[in-house]
């Protein structure tokens, strides 16, 4: 049982009265199938609009299905994931712009590594 329901029986941290609490900063260093990269950022915008936050997940998750849908070469699935949950929805839609002008996965990789790059956003996990 996580914190949450052991102290206030809430769904989610940031409805507790202690978030963030102790236990943030030291989860920074570490990854999970989903990146700690905007973790701080995320949970304040679900905190001040939930909807905004939820459109925002579902139009991440509709670029990320049309991506493995259409360019993943079979190797690339976590390569995507991690692109698209660290990347900005923004970069995001210029990229889906400029994917169908790219012939194979490898251009497309570059692609979103170099918008990468420009951010400062590394797209390998951390051990």
């Amino acid at each position: 049982m996580s914190c949450n329901k052991k102290k206030e029986n809430v769904t989610f941290c940031l409805e507790c009265s202690q978030y963030p609490c102790a236990k943030y900063p030291e989860s920074d260093n570490k990854d999970s199938f989903v990146s700690y990269l905007h973790r701080k950022k995320n949970m304040e915008y679900a905190r001040t609009d939930l909807e905004g936050y939820l459109m925002m997940l579902a139009e991440k998750s509709r670029i990320l299905r049309n991506v493995l849908d259409e360019y993943n070469d079979g190797r690339s699935l976590s390569f995507f994931c991690t692109a698209v949950n660290n990347l900005e929805l923004d970069d995001l839609y210029r990229i889906e712009g400029q994917l169908s002008c790219l012939a194979d996965s490898k251009k497309i990789k570059e692609l979103f590594m170099q918008v990468a790059y420009n951010r400062n956003i590394t797209l390998k996990l951390r051990k």
